[in-house]
Formats: structure tokens, C-alpha cells, sequence
């Protein structure tokens, strides 16, 4: 769906260009009349002139006397139809996007997040359209107005769906990054009443305070830091947009595990520590370290290398505990440690603990 925001002049303009294509689309016509058209066909027309026609009244767009209107019928149940599937489309490839944030670079990162706030927001519009078209099929013709009735319920309860995981406590924090980009601001500020005042979560109060919430949260990490009180590393804390939170140079006795542990969700940890284990016959080392700009995401990997340091791939398949952590490595001589799963598994160990590594049941001890 296109992009509403095309500069202060011609936006207008820019919707209803982009309704009357929608209303001339040859897909749309054949659902009316009755043609020969593929449901599939039919539905994103539907669709899309939901959205195009929901835009303009969400945005307060005055339309030419030929193109004001309702849906009619069918289009509108084709539209409730095709949205439904949308919306379940949406949530299948929502669920990758916490590995796919931690996996690109922050522009890119920045996109998903504002690409996955735009299509909720174009499925608001074609909600506004829809209803709009029930309301009046409810007052004109209501003995025929069941179907529509059940898959409107449908489309509603599919988007109640999608809206239950994008307010996940994994995908929230991601999407509060950009809580505070253009792009919604600009949306607040052109829609129209009764919108205006009834905001939707995405422009609301909403991701501000997830935002808020997660520098206080951090804020809190910190404190932790400077209490711990015990020998390891230095670290500083950026965010993910290398926006500096703390610059921690006389932070100088803080423990591995406290630091790691301390770190927030969605922010980076730069250290300067290599943790090393050797396996017992002196054939195999594993190394853990923590470089700078790595994501909390991937925050730990372990390297599984031979003496001269080539990658120990011949180790692949083998079981790992790391702590109390189950790992196996990898193809590549990797075992990756899920940060949501080790990071309080660490804040439980005394500050001076040793990490224990045990490869295939036997334990590989950890060189000074």
C-alpha cells in the first residue's frame, strides 16, 4: 500500500488520484457486475479500495461528489474476506521479527519497525470503510446483512489477533524505537475528527511509554553495575541506534555476569573480556567474548576452535551446557546462547563464580 505522506502540498490530491485508480480497477468491476474474476483477484482489489477510501476519511480528504460513498456490499465482504487473511499473514511474519532486528543493521532494523506500524495502520483504514459500509447496509438493507455482519467479526477478530502479538512484550520494545519518527508524527498530526481524538495504540501514548519504560529499566541495569563491586570489565552502553545512554570510563570493577546480566533488552554491551575453556586433552579450546555492537539479541556465542585456531566444525552436533544453559553446536563450530534465556541464569551466580562449560558430558575448565 502506498505511502500517504508525500510532502505538505498535494497530499490530498495524492489520495484521491489513488482512490480513483482504485475504483477503475478491472478486478473490482468483475466482483460488482458479477465477470469472471479469481477470488484472489477480487479480494486485494476490494482491499484495496477499502484502504484508499478509509484513508481519505481518516485523513478528513474532501472527495469530489462522484467518488463519495460506501462500499458496496460484496465489495465490502470481499474486503472483510481478503483483510482476515492479511491480517493472519501479518502475525506468521511478525514472529520473525525480533530475530530480524537483532540480524540487520540499524536503518534497516529502523524499516521493519516502521513497515510493520504502516501496514497496521493501512488495516485501520480499510477498518474505517468497512464499517462505514456495515453501518449502512445495517440501515438500508438488513435482512441481507449477516454475512457481512460475520466476516466483518471475522476481519476484527483476525486484527485483535495481530494486535495481541505487536504489544507482545518481545515486539513492543522493538517497535517503541521509533515511537518518535516522523512518519507518525506527521499522521497525528493530519488526522481528522473524531480521529484525532480517538487514537489508535500505535499513535498514542502507547510505544512512548514502552520507550520510557526500557530506559528506566535501564537506568536501573546501571545502578546495578555500580553496586556490584568486584573485578571483570569495562563496559559501555549504547543504543541500538549507537545513541550514547552512558559512558561508563571510571566503571572500572563490574563482573562478567553482573555486566551481562544488566544489560536491556534491545541494547548494545561493549566489553572487552575473552572468557577460554580447554578441553581436557588440549585438542580443542571454546571461547566466549563480547565485542563491541553486538545486539543483545546475539549477545553470546561460543567459538569452538582447533589449536591453530581454524573453526572446530568437526564438533558439529555435539551437546553443550553452558552454566545451566543447553546449547549444540553448529555447522560452523558455534553454540549460540539465547539472550532472553541466559541472561537470568547469570544474574543468579556469585559475582566471582567461575562459567562452566561441559562439552558432551565433560567439563572443559576455564583458563585464567
Amino acid at each position: 500500500m502506498m505511502d500517504i505522506l508525500r510532502g505538505s502540498n498535494g497530499i490530498a490530491e495524492s489520495m484521491i488520484t489513488d482512490l480513483r485508480e482504485a475504483l477503475a480497477d478491472a478486478a473490482l468491476h468483475a466482483l460488482v457486475q458479477g465477470g469472471p474474476v479469481s477470488e484472489a483477484e477480487a479480494g486485494a482489489a476490494a482491499l484495496r479500495l477499502a484502504y484508499v477510501l478509509g484513508r481519505c476519511r481518516v485523513y478528513g480528504i474532501v472527495l469530489p461528489e462522484e467518488l463519495q460513498g460506501d462500499l458496496p456490499p460484496e465489495v465490502a465482504l470481499a474486503a472483510c474476506r481478503f483483510g482476515t487473511e492479511a491480517a493472519q499473514e501479518l502475525i506468521a511474519s511478525i514472529q520473525r521479527l525480533p530475530q530480524l532486528w537483532d540480524e540487520v543493521d540499524p536503518v534497516t532494523a529502523e524499516a521493519l519497525c516502521l513497515d510493520t506500524l504502516q501496514a497496521r495502520h493501512d488495516l485501520w483504514c480499510c477498518n474505517v470503510a468497512i464499517d462505514d459500509a456495515l453501518d449502512r447496509v445495517l440501515e438500508e438493507l438488513p435482512e441481507s446483512s449477516v454475512e457481512l455482519e460475520q466476516a466483518f467479526d471475522n476481519f476484527q477478530r483476525a486484527v485483535e489477533a495481530l494486535d495481541e502479538i505487536l504489544l507482545s512484550k518481545d515486539i513492543a520494545p522493538l517497535l517503541a524505537t521509533v515511537s518518535s519518527a516522523p512518519l507518525l508524527e506527521n499522521w497525528r498530526k493530519m488526522l481528522a475528527f473524531p480521529y484525532d481524538e480517538l487514537l489508535p495504540w500505535w499513535l498514542d501514548d502507547t510505544l512512548p511509554d514502552i520507550r520510557r519504560q526500557e530506559w528506566e529499566s535501564a537506568e536501573s541495569f546501571y545502578q546495578e553495575l555500580i553496586d556490584a563491586q568486584a573485578p571483570a570489565v569495562s563496559p559501555e552502553y549504547y543504543a541500538r541506534r549507537a545513541t550514547p545512554i552512558w559512558t561508563v570510563d571510571s566503571l572500572t570493577a563490574i563482573p562478567l555476569a553482573h555486566a551481562v546480566a544488566a544489560a536491556p533488552k534491545y541494547l548494545a554491551l561493549r566489553v572487552s573480556r575473552l572468557i577460554t575453556w580447554r578441553s581436557p586433552d588440549n585438542r580443542f579450546k571454546a571461547v566466549l567474548s563480547l565485542p563491541h555492537a553486538i545486539s543483545a539479541g546475539e549477545l553470546f556465542c561460543i567459538e569452538f576452535r582447533r589449536r591453530d585456531d581454524s573453526p572446530a566444525k568437526e564438533l558439529a552436533g555435539v551437546n553443550v551446557r553452558f552454566c545451566t544453559v543447553e546449547l549444540q553446536i553448529d555447522q560452523e563450530g558455534l553454540a549460540r546462547l539465547p539472550w532472553e534465556t541466559v541472561r537470568d541464569q547469570l544474574r543468579s551466580l556469585p559475582a566471582l563464580a567461575p562459567l562452566q562449560l561441559h562439552v558432551d558430558g565433560v567439563e572443559w575448565p576455564q583458563e585464567d
